[in-house]
């Protein structure tokens, strides 16, 4: 059953172009992100939250100038 909801997932996250997804959002087309609906814990999100993190380190240097600080654990 998992594996009939995934597929349908994927299959719909398809079949929505840019242009409709911004239109049913009421917003332009630029000012969305290239992303797609995926599972949590995935290979395909974690490649997602790699590139909205880069994207947001280029915004921060970009607006400030510099790299943000990293903070260790």
């Amino acid at each position: 059953m998992l594996g009939l909801l995934r597929d349908d997932g994927q299959y719909l996250a398809t079949m929505i172009t840019h242009d409709l997804k911004a239109a049913s959002l009421g917003v332009r087309p630029e000012l969305l992100r290239d992303d797609q609906a995926v599972w949590g814990g995935s290979e395909e999100d974690l490649e997602q939250k790699k590139r909205d993190q880069l994207r947001a380190r280029e915004r921060h240097a970009t607006e400030w100038g510099r790299a943000p600080v990293e903070y260790g654990s």
